[in-house]
């Protein structure tokens, strides 16, 4: 399974098939909100374009925005709740499901912890404001974040996608995005712990693909990349390729 920013070029689509011809392809819709409102029309108008060129290439899930429990993300400015960003992700939905009648689109991940002033609302009250919206999603996405061995296996961080499932149980669910960002802790011990994660996972009904943050990034996210600049792949990848011990 790969994961891909709507503006990314589909040509990367296509040398991943050739990689794996049976590859999950998912891509995010999103946009830069910079500190201002920005309504549904303009979003829809916006990611469009990137959307088109994915679904030219078969691509079919579709997770609108990303994290919007988040300030930066539009919680405070284009919503102030669940419910509100429930509104908004519903009239995204309706215009670009006109046009792209075979795509599934997801409800997005989003930051998991409490409330923190100025950066985040807590994704617990995010959601239960948001429960209609999310029932009327083709999918659920939700993301896992850890630092140590013992939140990989707890409900506050590795097995965070277990509330989703418990509340939604019928709904196809995507962990669009796990890491341990933790700096402390060697790329190679990152990988086996996220062997053991997807090991987990896949155990769970109705966990259908989950994606690591992040292959790459043109800048930040130092402790987080599975591969350098110039392609090298990083110590969590040789973890992951490693036999099952």
């Amino acid at each position: 399974a790969l994961k891909f920013q709507s503006a990314a070029d589909r040509a990367d689509v296509r040398r991943a098939r050739e990689v794996n011809p049976e590859m999950l392809v998912l891509a995010q819709l999103s946009v830069d909100f910079a500190g201002r409102p920005v309504s549904p029309r303009e979003f829809a108008a916006r990611v469009r374009g990137g959307m088109a060129s994915f679904y030219d290439e078969g691509v079919r899930l579709f997770e609108v925005h990303d994290e919007p429990n988040l300030t930066p993300q539009g919680f405070g400015t284009s919503w102030q709740s669940g419910e509100e960003f429930g509104a908004w992700f519903g009239e995204v939905v309706r215009r670009l499901r006109g046009e792209f009648p075979g795509a599934r689109f997801g409800w997005p991940g989003l930051s998991p912890g409490p409330s923190t002033s100025g950066i985040r609302r807590d994704h617990r009250a995010f959601l239960d404001g948001a429960r209609s919206a999310i029932a009327q999603a083709d999918w659920i996405g939700c993301h896992c974040y850890w630092q140590t061995e013992d939140d990989m296996f707890s409900e506050d961080g590795g097995l965070a996608y277990r509330l989703y499932r418990d509340e939604w149980p019928d709904k196809l669910l995507l962990i669009t995005a796990f890491s341990n960002p933790a700096p402390d802790v060697s790329a190679g011990d990152k990988g086996g712990q996220y062997a053991r994660f997807l090991s987990q996972a896949s155990s769970e009904p109705g966990v259908g693909a989950a994606f690591g943050f992040v292959v790459s990034s043109v800048e930040g996210y130092a402790y987080e990349q599975w591969r350098a600049a110039d392609g090298t792949p990083s110590a969590i990848v040789d973890a992951l390729a490693a036999p099952t011990r």
